[in-house]
């Protein structure tokens, strides 16, 4: 049994009857704690650190949270490794912030003592890990505007979910969301999908042979599974990735509504570009929002089989005829999202067209479901896995440990620790 390095310190050593880096249990935490102090400083903006807690979880083994004390009073924030650069992300992004995610919990991250700065802390760390509120849902703690109406774009960003443009196969991990650049008939588009390991994905397409122009527009459509190579068939551009650092479900929960949906061929004969495509399916897998950013961006302008401008509210003039004016263009499309304007106006002359523009007319085609330009999320996510059934067998089980198994963010090992 050894006795403790410390200067004029007798005490043992032995913690559990195990020896701990020579320092009694008092002077390894000290010793420990100016460690991570100084570490915070160097690696975020962070200033005055107080107290550092490390701990994990199933989404992260490499968290802490961080009291610091400056312009008289204590903050709380959250630390999280990305692993895959070896970055630590701070939440929330900045001390002005006033609140966790959920507004609702009534935290402020603002004190006058230490003490109640680190209850929150406390908090936090409970709430995050088995059996805590946002357990499941951690995003709904830590983004400050789950809670409140906002921009699709202002939920899915940075530091919450990280972005690549132009993404190589080799980086995607299990649950990330991907966007293949494509062409049909000259016009670019991204097709949507779910990576889940082993260079496969799952998917909603609408790739049917389109011999009707109206009826198969509306009733295509099937979720499944396919390799890369058929998911990038068509490609004329980059992979874009969306990775989320702050995961929105649980991965559990996700894989068991993709089996299902694969399955039950979700969304069978029921693909509409504007409420219903890939993206649709994708956000709402993993991320539970029924939303296609892309449509709102570009909501009304959908590609046109002839690329013929047809307007929203038209007028039946003869059968199978169409008033001019500005509008949209409604056609198929061979594999999931595609909104550019369309390039000619005039009078379009496809049988049934105006049929389906009176449905437009009467309210019966909803742009995202009619949500408009803002989401709640706290809303969101349990609306969307309402959409879900769930399957639990041997490939829900063979998914999960696909995603224990490269999900980097989860995996201990002494390079990969948020200090």
């Amino acid at each position: 049994m050894s006795i403790c390095k410390f200067s004029n310190c007798y005490n043992s050593t032995s913690l559990n009857n195990y020896v701990w880096e020579s320092y009694c249990y008092q002077h390894y935490n000290n010793n420990e704690q100016n460690r991570l102090k100084s570490l915070v400083c160097q690696k975020t903006p962070l200033s005055n650190p107080q107290e550092v807690e490390r701990f994990s979880t199933w989404w992260n083994k490499n968290l802490a949270t961080v009291v610091s004390y400056y312009d008289g009073y204590y903050r709380v924030f959250l630390l999280v490794l990305d692993s895959e650069n070896n970055s630590v992300k701070v939440f929330p992004e900045s001390s002005s912030c006033s609140y966790w995610g959920d507004f609702s919990a009534g935290r402020f991250n603002q004190w006058k003592s230490a003490s109640a700065a680190q209850n929150e802390a406390d908090c936090i760390q409970s709430e995050l890990t088995e059996r805590g509120k946002y357990y499941e849902n951690p995003i709904l703690l830590i983004h400050p505007r789950c809670d409140s109406y906002t921009g699709f774009n202002d939920l899915i960003s940075s530091p919450y979910v990280k972005i690549d443009y132009s993404a190589s196969r080799s980086e995607f991990k299990p649950l990330d969301i991907a966007w293949v650049e494509k062409s049909n008939m000259g016009y670019k588009y991204y097709h949507a999908g779910v990576y889940i390991g082993n260079g496969e994905l799952i998917e909603y397409n609408n790739d049917e042979k389109f011999d009707n122009f109206l009826t198969n527009f509306m009733k295509g459509g099937i979720t499944r599974k396919v390799s890369w190579s058929k998911f990038l068939e068509g490609q004329k551009g980059s992979i874009r990735r969306y990775h989320p650092i702050i995961p929105f479900k649980d991965y559990k929960e996700i894989i068991a509504q993709l089996v299902w949906a694969k399955d039950t061929g979700f969304w069978r004969e029921s693909y509409n570009l504007a409420n219903r495509n890939c993206q649709h399916f994708s956000n709402m897998a993993v991320l539970g929002i029924n939303y296609s950013q892309e449509v709102e961006d570009k909501k009304g302008l959908i590609i046109a089989k002839h690329a013929a401008h047809i307007p929203v509210r038209a007028a039946r003039t003869t059968a199978g005829t169409v008033a001019t004016g500005i509008g949209i263009g409604l056609a198929p499309f061979t594999f999931g999202l595609s909104l550019i304007p369309a390039a000619v106006t005039g009078v379009s002359t496809v049988v049934g067209v105006v049929d389906y523009v009176e449905k437009i007319d009467n309210g019966d085609f909803k742009i995202n479901n009619g949500k408009g330009s803002t989401i709640k999320l706290t809303n969101e996510i349990s609306k969307s896995n309402g959409n879900f059934g769930r399957v639990n067998d041997f490939e829900t089980e063979k998914y999960e440990r696909r995603y224990l198994q490269e999900v980097p963010s989860y995996i201990p090992t002494d390079n990969c620790r948020i200090m």
